[in-house]
């Protein structure tokens, strides 16, 4: 037997409905009288904006999960996977300019094996253990919004002074109030709706949603959809060359503007905090509210990081050694070239992360340094070969405003424009440059609400 309690301004009255049968429910009024009800008289006397999605308990609000990539079977298959099975989410609703928590800190459950695919929050319990009981929508208020998150794989911890083990995450309780962000005289963000904090590697398996605005009108009673985006930034670098009559091999890399630290593809810069390992994740939301409605940017969570100042201060990331090509012409056998054009670029890193490295979103940006030696090889089979020193490239700060959820390629060019012979300074620099920054959105996840 289940029991929905129901408040009824139509009937001055609290009254309590037993389901008796699919079809029908019984209505018990103060005074101790009931009354049978077929679903449609019940639909009748408790009306409400939208169409209920379970008509046999009108009011129960129902989780769906589902990528935005078409889906050949039963929608949501494997998304449960990418946020581990939960995702926590704050729900304020707003009437004559008052907030009013309605789903505070609320833990929301993958229902394993269920068809369709429901997510549940019903009889768990929120980050502070209290009791989540069923929410219904309020006609009198104005609108609602909703913020969520997923700390994915890493386990999160909601007591700071416990400290942090590899694997887990600290996560603040959310606060609505604060979600266009707190920004100090300076203008630099110290504070926003949430923030997490941890080691770079598990703050990666995070996902924060987009801002759920919803109007009051046809939208209530209707399906709520939150988009989860992954956390952090990935990054990865591309090299290929166009110099005539020879290929590129043996790439060393620069720590610093002085010392060569080996084959492994880096970047390095004077800023302490782009590249650091540890830190916190201010996520805010600047751009909210109907004024913004036609903004590409409109509820998009936005990251203010701030690096841990106890830790040690990172100046480099190393994405890891490159993905040479074989010979071209008649250089010798046995050796590794640099791709020969943009479409063979050589890539840094592991093929199976798709050559990509997790970075903290750093909206702030910063100058990035590149600096290498290389060996430039004949491709006539006259064997010779020639040794450049300190050649060097940068990426500037205005391509380095990582954004949370998105993906950045970064691809350079060795060349030369003046040279016409075979005849050279071993010194001599040849230019590198930033030939292309590849910008893209990581294919968000979706998570649909019905109310």
């Amino acid at each position: 037997m289940k029991r929905s309690t129901i408040s009824a301004a139509i009937l001055l009255a609290s009254v309590f409905c037993e389901v008796h049968a699919q079809s029908e429910w019984v209505v018990r009024f103060n005074d101790g009288s009931e009354k049978a009800f077929d679903i449609e008289n019940i639909k009748e006397m408790f009306p409400r904006e939208g169409a209920p999605i379970n008509p046999t308990e009108p009011d129960k609000i129902v989780f769906t999960v589902h990528d935005d990539t078409p889906q050949t079977r039963s929608i949501g298959a494997g998304m449960q996977g990418k946020l581990n099975n939960h995702f926590v989410v704050e729900g304020v609703k707003y009437a004559d300019s008052k907030q009013t928590v309605v789903f505070d800190d609320y833990f929301v459950k993958y229902v394993d094996g269920s068809e369709p695919i429901v997510w549940d929050y019903v009889g768990l319990t929120n980050i502070n253990d209290w009791s989540q009981p069923i929410k219904y929508w309020d006609n009198s208020s104005e609108k609602y919004n909703f913020i969520a998150y997923s700390t994915g794989d890493a386990m999160a911890v909601y007591n700071e002074a416990a400290g942090l083990s590899d694997g887990q995450v600290f996560v603040s309780p959310i606060d609505a109030s604060k979600m266009n962000g707190v920004v100090d005289d300076k203008g630099k963000v110290t504070d926003g709706a949430f923030f997490m904090k941890g080691k770079t590697a598990d703050l990666a398996k995070a996902y924060v949603a987009d801002a759920k605005t919803v109007y009051k009108g046809n939208d209530y009673g209707k399906e709520i959809e939150l988009s989860f985006h992954p956390l952090s930034t990935q990054l990865r670098l591309a090299f290929y060359e166009t110099i005539p009559g020879y290929s590129v091999r043996d790439l060393k890399f620069y720590e610093n503007d002085e010392t060569v630290a080996g084959s492994e593809a880096r970047l390095y810069t004077d800023n302490t905090e782009i590249f650091s390992d540890y830190g916190k994740y201010i996520v805010y939301y600047p751009t909210t509210g109907t004024i913004n409605q036609g903004s590409n940017d409109y509820n998009k969570p936005h990251i203010a990081f701030v690096a841990d100042t106890n830790g040690t201060a990172e100046t480099n990331k190393v994405f890891g050694a490159l993905n040479y090509s074989t010979k071209e012409y008649y250089e010798p056998n046995g050796q590794y070239y640099l791709g020969r054009s943009s479409s063979s670029a050589s890539f840094a890193g592991k093929l199976s992360d798709n050559y990509f490295t997790s970075v903290n979103p750093n909206e702030a940006g910063a100058t990035l340094n590149l600096k290498v030696d290389y060996k430039l090889v004949s491709t006539d089979g006259s064997g010779e070969i020639i040794n450049i020193k300190g050649a060097t490239a940068q990426v500037p700060a205005k391509y380095t405003s990582w954004q949370s959820g998105y993906s950045y390629t970064y691809l350079f060019k060795i060349y030369d424009l003046s040279w016409g012979g075979t005849s050279m300074n071993p010194e001599e620099m040849f230019p590198i440059t930033l030939d292309a920054v590849v910008i893209e959105e990581v294919r968000s996840s979706t998570v649909n609400y019905e109310w």
